[in-house]
């Protein structure tokens, strides 16, 4: 990643907003790497401000691709550096889960509050399925290393048939260096 530009936060911003909301596309037959980040087209303008903002920083172009079915903006980079980056970056966090820097962990932390997580009503609760429980582990580890986790529930998902994990973590967060769009939304006097 040209990640020169970016401090070490935003950088973990962009990894843990791939790890919520993003996936990477490679075709083989025309060798065409992509990053993808899907966001909500109503609700998260500052994010994805912030976000391209972001890669736009560090030399990326991205474009908005737009789904109004279901209020989706699918921001795109192509880019086979960003490509490798983020995956490589994702699997070592997915096996081993160990972050000591904590210009990293809050990034990481803002970037999955901002893709996987809800702000409001006095809490900050993130959400995953059952199904990626690597990315549980790692959103758990983040909030154990800054003592905010208040509570972690497995819950029943009527819809799928299986079940969701709930972390709830302290709105002490808000008054760290963190660079959440969302909680800087819910929560505008916090220092950012």
């Amino acid at each position: 990643m040209r990640g020169s530009a970016l401090t070490t936060k935003e950088r973990s911003y962009i990894l843990g907003l791939f790890l919520g909301d993003g996936y990477a596309n490679y075709r083989a037959k025309d060798r065409h790497y992509k990053i993808v980040f899907s966001l909500n087209s109503v609700k998260d303008k500052d994010i994805i401000k912030f976000l391209e903002y972001l890669l736009k920083k560090c030399g990326y172009n991205c474009y908005e691709v737009k789904d109004k079915r279901y209020n989706v903006v699918y921001i795109r980079v192509n880019s086979k550096k960003l490509f490798k980056h983020l995956l490589t970056e994702a699997k070592k966090l997915k096996s081993r889960c160990i972050v000591s820097d904590r210009n990293k962990i809050l990034g990481l932390l803002s970037g999955l509050i901002d893709s996987e997580g809800y702000v409001g009503h006095g809490e900050i609760l993130l959400s995953q399925s059952q199904k990626n429980y690597p990315v549980v582990k790692i959103m758990r580890y983040l909030a154990d290393s800054l003592n905010l986790t208040k509570s972690v529930r497995r819950v029943p998902n009527t819809t799928e048939g299986t079940f969701i994990w709930r972390i709830r973590i302290s709105t002490k967060f808000k008054n760290l260096s963190h660079i959440s769009q969302k909680v800087r939304r819910e929560y505008s006097g916090s220092r950012i």
